[in-house]
């Protein structure tokens, strides 16, 4: 079992020096998950690249590159303030132990945000130095947007289109909790679980099907929107297995 470390903090917004009025980010825009391209000026590459999650209910989680965080986080509506709290991780050793206590160290010393780039956010310190830039990884969405049809496009980020005969669907009927597919000539049919205290987890369940997809179907874990518009689903260590655009 997997030691857990907290690291308290306080919750409670002062008046730090904050960006201008125009960099706000609001919750809407701030749902959803992250990716960390660079830490304390330095672009971060990693085997598995760490990202961050924020959610509605004012929580955080996410994923090192190893071991994984949560906690939570204020935000004030009027201006970038912004701090985290109750941020605790996973303690597995690791390969790259120096990128995740460096990247805990700057989660603590957050109290602003602001936008970035397209597709990015800046979190600050309190005199507003750039300590870790965000790159969106997908929007938060409800369980309710995936009801449907959707065309498989890739799986583990390879195209399916040349490997595949048939184009391979999944559809999901969220009111039964089922699924139901083609997976380029054989049946998709099995059924998927929630967990009601994480927006966008999804497990899929009693699958039988394809051996490809069957396998990349059994690691997923979250679900969120991308920046193309289309559906990834997440493993537990935060690799998109599947790319899905809808089609009805």
């Amino acid at each position: 079992m997997n030691k857990v470390i907290i690291y308290g903090m306080m919750p409670v917004l002062l008046l730090f020096f904050s960006c201008n009025e125009k960099d706000n980010v609001t919750l809407s825009e701030l749902a959803g998950e992250w990716t960390v391209i660079e830490l304390n000026g330095q672009s971060v590459t990693a085997i598995q690249q760490p990202f961050i999650g924020f959610t509605q209910e004012m929580n955080i989680y996410g994923n090192y590159g190893c071991n994984r965080l949560t906690g939570k986080f204020e935000l004030s509506p009027q201006s970038t303030q912004m701090a985290m709290s109750k941020v605790s991780t996973t303690m597995t050793p690791c390969p790259d132990m120096e990128l995740e206590t460096d990247m805990l160290e700057a989660l603590v010393k957050i109290r602003n945000v602001k936008h970035g780039e397209t597709n990015r956010i800046v979190l600050c310190d309190s005199v507003n130095k750039p300590l870790i830039i965000l790159e969106r990884r997908c929007y938060e969405i409800p369980l309710d947007d995936l009801q449907g049809k959707w065309n498989i496009e890739k799986i583990y980020g390879e195209s399916v289109s040349d490997t595949i005969g048939e184009s391979p669907f999944i559809a999901f009927n969220i009111t039964s909790k089922q699924i139901c597919g083609n997976a380029g000539g054989c049946w998709i049919a099995g059924r998927f679980e929630t967990e009601s205290s994480k927006r966008n987890s999804i497990t899929f369940l009693d699958i039988k099907t394809e051996q490809t997809i069957l396998n990349a179907l059994k690691e997923v874990r979250t679900f969120g929107l991308l920046v193309n518009g289309h559906v990834g689903l997440y493993t537990s260590d935060s690799t998109i297995a599947f790319e899905l655009v809808k089609i009805e």
